[in-house]
């Protein structure tokens, strides 16, 4: 009786490994090789480019008991049962981890944590897959599945880290850059966006399409960046494009804001950074332009400071302090500013304190810096 029952188990055994072996001999390189749609990237339930559990050479390599388990295990998904299936295949790695069947158990048990709506553990066995068997022949379906995995789960630098180790796959990686730039762009990731479209532009091979690229860039810059992300730009990109169009922005924002020190500021580091780009004799009549806007906007500024007591060391700091700037200002731009201590004029007149008779008339010397009861004299 018991030897009936394991000719009868054999033979369930021997029918299941049957039905899941390959329906064909070997694989066809032609379909292999051939991308998926990139138009879709996000792979279906079971992408049939993964040829699991179908590949002659690894599947006969197996043991039988390996063979069985895996069998078992993916009659289990193709059921629903992904639990059971789940179960399964763990249990295999752990008993069988040096088997020729390992890449695909990695990959069933993706798609099984996939099926359960555990896209971020599915991530992990198609990381594990690409990792471990760097040259398998269906390298480039797993990298597209676990790209539309990392889509799912809003792991947008994943896809483009991932996209970035893939070769020669020029027309699915611009669509998904573009795919990418419209995601950054919901989250209001600008400078990622940026950074995308600069991918996007070194995908170009051509003079032409190099151009259209670039304008796309500039057209994002003027109508996308405010302020702080502009400045992003000029220090991460330097010297190089697209930093010339984010210093231009920055300037024409400045000017309509009527801030002409930090508009004279970017103009001044633009014709430093790029002295002969097409906009460079703009900005030097523009830097003119900026000077006498300055020197037209006059305004009178007063300093009440403590220049004895206690509080009198940072009463001459800060007066020193103020001197000075204005000084760095005068030679930067002459004539812009002025202004002058009553204790450096010879006044023909004396005022009285309004706190004490301080001053003595003594009309051929100038007054003393202060009085003796500590009032600093100005004149504007």
């Amino acid at each position: 009786m018991k030897m009936m029952w394991s000719r009868f188990f054999l033979i369930v055994v021997c029918l299941l490994v049957k039905t899941t072996a390959p329906a064909y001999s070997q694989m066809d390189s032609d379909t292999t090789a051939a991308s998926p749609d990139p138009r879709d990237l996000s792979g279906s339930n079971l992408d049939e480019n993964l040829h699991i559990g179908e590949i002659p050479e690894v599947f006969s390599g197996a043991s039988f008991e390996e063979r069985a388990i895996f069998s078992q295990a993916k009659s289990f998904f193709d059921q629903g049962n992904y639990e059971i299936s789940r179960s399964s295949l763990e249990d295999f790695i752990a008993k069988h981890s040096d088997s020729s069947l390992l890449p695909d158990v990695l990959l069933l048990l993706g798609e099984t944590y996939a099926a359960m709506g555990k896209e971020s553990r599915a991530t992990e066995y198609f990381e594990n897959f690409i990792e471990w068997f760097p040259g398998e022949i269906r390298l480039k379906p797993a990298q597209h599945r676990l790209s539309g995995l990392y889509f799912k789960i809003g792991a947008l630098d994943k896809v483009l880290a991932l996209w970035d180790g893939i070769q020669d796959e020029d027309l699915s990686r611009q669509v998904v850059y573009d795919k990418l730039v419209t995601l950054y762009l919901s989250e209001n990731a600008h400078l990622e966006a940026l950074r995308v479209l600069m991918k996007k532009r070194n995908l170009s091979s051509d003079s032409v399409n190099r151009a259209l690229a670039e304008q796309e860039i500039i057209l994002f810059i003027r109508e996308k960046l405010k302020e702080e992300p502009l400045k992003s730009v000029v220090a991460e990109f330097g010297m190089a494009f697209p930093s010339d169009e984010a210093l231009i922005r920055l300037i024409q924002i400045y000017d309509g804001k009527g801030d002409y020190y930090h508009e004279e500021q970017e103009v001044i580091r633009f014709l430093s950074q790029f002295p002969n780009h097409a906009y460079a004799f703009q900005a030097r009549q523009l830097l003119g332009q900026i000077k006498d806007k300055i020197k037209q906007s006059r305004y009178l500024i007063a300093a009440i400071l403590p220049l004895s007591g206690q509080l009198a060391p940072f009463g001459t700091q800060a007066l020193y302090g103020a001197e000075l700037a204005l000084q760095l200002f005068k030679e930067e731009l002459p004539g812009a500013g002025h202004y002058s201590r009553w204790s450096q004029q010879r006044l023909p007149y004396f005022p009285v304190c309004p706190w004490a008779n301080c001053f003595s008339k003594r009309g051929d010397q100038p007054l003393s810096m202060q009085c003796d009861c500590g009032v600093r004299r100005f004149r504007a």
